[in-house]
């Protein structure tokens, strides 16, 4: 009986919030006034006797198409949209699946603030395990991570990231000891369902991480197939040091992307991989941070792509059940190489090993978006934000993709979107000068610009400089002052010719937009296989030039 109250409960509370309660009195209202004036009026008017009959079948025939419209979509100052997708603003999820879990931040109690990158370190290893158990849906790091720091409502955390189940804990660390407190809280209702004390050598730290993880699965009623308890149970490494030092290299890869904070990041995994030669992560880490250096623009690819070879092929060598392994090959692959096969064998063999990891949904959204196929690419960049719907990092690749595509209008909405979920992003304002372009709003391209370089410390005074080329030469003066002068502010990755091409293509000048493709191509750039849908290289397909460049760049 309490299940089947529940189940009507439940239902009520979809009827609202839908607006199908909201709908049904409104248009039962406005029908009995509709009823009563033809009534009134159609004799005076010498309507026919039967107008009364006919609105009342008119009306009633409108009754349940106006309650399924308003079942399937959403009108609000957006327009009128589907109601999965007026709810889903920033996450772009909608249903809380039955077994699904955040594992928030592990605090740290120890007395050393040094110890901050242990915790978050047990924090990712708990999220690693657990993505490799396919029933259970995990909420990934950077959506874990937003509430750092922060003590709001469980039940409110579970609702915003749409999961059943919420793991909180605290790590306390003094020389050797270690005491780990962990607990599982149910969403709906924020009754513990468990909670455990672990006080143990630092040396049992696996152990910990792995019985944690067990018994999330035990509570969660989750079974668990052969070889996902064996990729959960397998430890890293056995060299607590390495360890130590590959959770350092990890959190400044994270939370310091900057050339100074990422030099951190490759000397702690270096380090790690000196006192722990097989350390597989830790190889494929230090790889990921030269990618990460080289797409940025602080190191030339033709220099720097050799050493990240030689570590992804050292890294799968050592341990071929890694997805991070093998995701991270694609980008060399696919955006250095070209070589479009083997970047799909590898990703393939990435969803295999893993289809919780967002990382891989996402490189591979990329993937698919420089093959044209943009419907794959919004489908796993969906899958990465549903994994990850905090993330201002997948949001602004989608964001991206609708641009490719030809979505403008969405793409615009979508980085809007993406600096609504972190202020910070101003990439954001960057980009969206593409869709803008193509939309001719140049008003609102210059002032995105304004905001790009007023979020920059570096480059605010010049954040007057757009509008006044704008003022003086129009859209022409704006883009020519960018090439010109606005792109040199950028120390890194906008400070590029392939962007240069972009805007001459805004100029129509056909000649200079294949001198710097060309740049592109002599750099070995990983924007080459950009170049194949870059919108504003479309006029560009009648001249036989850039189809040579399309032809290298291959499909």
């Amino acid at each position: 009986m309490a299940r089947k109250t529940n189940k009507m409960s439940r239902f009520w509370q979809e009827l609202k919030r839908r607006k199908m309660i909201h709908v049904i009195v409104v248009y039962t209202t406005v029908a009995l006034v509709i009823i009563e004036l033809v009534n009134n009026v159609y004799e005076s008017l010498q309507l026919p006797e039967w107008t009364p009959t006919l609105i009342l079948l008119i009306l009633i025939i409108g009754f349940p198409i106006a309650v399924i419209f308003s079942w399937i979509y959403d009108v609000s100052s957006r327009g009128v949209t589907r109601t999965e997708d007026a709810e889903q603003e920033l996450t772009g999820s909608q249903t809380t699946a039955e077994n699904s879990i955040v594992v928030l931040p592990f605090q740290n109690l120890s007395s050393d603030s040094e110890q901050e990158f242990f915790c978050d370190g047990v924090t990712d290893e708990i999220i690693n395990a657990l993505t490799h158990v396919k029933s259970l849906k995990v909420i990934a790091r950077t959506s874990a991570f937003a509430f750092k720091g922060k003590f709001d409502d469980i039940r409110k955390i579970g609702r915003e990231l749409n999961v059943s189940s919420v793991l909180e804990g605290s790590v306390r660390k003094a020389g050797n000891k270690l005491r780990i407190t962990s607990q599982l809280i149910n969403v709906s209702d924020g009754v513990h369902i468990w909670s455990e004390t672990y006080d143990r050598e630092m040396e049992d730290v696996f152990e910990i991480q792995d019985e944690i993880s067990l018994a999330i699965m035990d509570k969660l009623k989750v079974e668990l197939m052969g070889e996902e308890k064996e990729l959960i149970l397998k430890a890293p490494t056995q060299d607590l040091e390495a360890y130590n030092h590959y959770l350092k290299g990890r959190y400044y890869w994270y939370n310091n992307r900057t050339w100074d904070g990422l030099q951190k990041a490759m000397k702690c995994f270096q380090q790690a991989i000196d006192c722990d030669p097989g350390y597989a992560l830790a190889v494929t880490g230090l790889a990921d941070t030269y990618i990460v250096l080289m797409d940025w623009g602080y190191l030339y690819p033709v220099e720097v792509m050799p050493r990240i070879r030689e570590l992804l092929s050292r890294s799968l060598e050592l341990e071929d059940s890694h997805a991070e392994t093998y995701i991270s090959h694609v980008y060399p692959l696919a955006f250095f190489n070209l070589d479009y096969k083997a970047a799909e064998q590898y990703t393939k063999k990435a969803l295999q090993l893993n289809r919780n990891s967002p990382n891989v949904h996402h490189f591979y959204s990329l993937f698919q978006m420089t093959k044209g196929e943009f419907e794959s690419a919004l489908e796993h960049n969906r899958r990465a934000r549903e994994l990850d719907p905090l993330s201002a990092i997948f949001s602004f690749a989608c964001g991206n993709i609708l641009h490719k595509a030809g979505q403008f209008e969405k793409s615009v909405e979508q980085y809007r979107k993406t600096i609504l979920l972190e202020k910070g992003f101003i990439g954001a304002y960057f980009w969206s000068l593409f869709p803008l372009l193509q939309l001719n709003r140049i008003d609102e391209a210059v002032d995105q610009y304004k905001k790009y370089l007023l979020g920059n410390p570096e480059t605010e005074t010049y954040a007057e400089t757009p509008g006044n080329a704008f003022k003086k030469g129009g859209k022409e003066g704006f883009l020519q002052w960018i090439i010109d002068e606005g792109l040199s502010y950028d120390k890194g990755i906008y400070n590029h010719p392939y962007f240069k091409a972009v805007f001459f293509a805004g100029l129509g000048k056909t000649d200079e937009v294949i001198d710097h493709l060309h740049k592109v191509m002599e750099l070995k750039s990983p924007r080459m296989p950009y170049i194949r849908v870059e919108p504003a290289f479309k006029f560009m397909r009648s001249d036989p030039r850039f189809m040579e460049i399309i032809r290298k760049i291959g499909s």
